[in-house]
């Protein structure tokens, strides 16, 4: 690689870092250095958090072993008095809730990703509706993160049975999950 001046470097304007192939001026490499920099500054203000929303999920997807995780969730939830999840349903609330997974940004999907994996980290799926129901208990009581996690798989759990709105004033009221 050669490096020199244009034109035998008769201004400034000419002055370029050259090679056989192609040559970038000092300017292009200003400017692409400043681009680099706008990024990486806003990553760090916290603008790269839409980006983040539309970046693929892990490629999972809603898998077998999710969708299991989730039936067994169903399942357990179904198991507690006074919960209005419907345990015997459990298969069609896992159909459901991979239909609004298949339309969700990959951000949403990887919030749910994350709640049936650390489910599943814990050998949700091979548990008993008692042991999987004492499990969310224990996170509800726990930690924050735990609690968060508890919270969010039981609002995962009580999606499909929420009834749809029929029109634009419709109110709909939440399902409660209790555990």
């Amino acid at each position: 690689m050669k490096y020199g001046r244009r034109n035998g470097g008769a201004s400034a304007r000419d002055d370029v870092l050259w090679n056989a192939d192609d040559g970038i001026t000092r300017r292009q490499v200003l400017a692409r250095s400043g681009l680099a920099l706008g990024a990486l500054s806003a990553a760090a203000l916290g603008v790269a958090g839409p980006v983040w929303a539309v970046l693929p999920s892990d490629g999972r997807g809603f898998d077998d072993a999710r969708r299991e995780t989730y039936v067994a969730l169903i399942s357990a939830l179904g198991s507690v008095p006074d919960a209005r999840v419907d345990a015997s349903r459990a298969s069609w609330a896992a159909t459901r809730l991979a239909d609004h997974y298949s339309q969700q940004l990959p951000d949403a999907q990887r919030a749910t990703d994350d709640v049936l994996d650390a489910l599943d980290g814990t050998g949700f799926r091979q548990m008993n509706d008692g042991d999987r129901a004492a499990l969310l208990r224990a996170w509800a009581r726990s930690g924050r993160a735990d609690a968060d996690a508890a919270v969010r798989a039981g609002g995962l759990a009580a999606l499909p049975f929420t009834p749809e709105p029929e029109g634009e004033d419709d109110v709909i009221k939440p399902v409660a999950v209790v555990l």
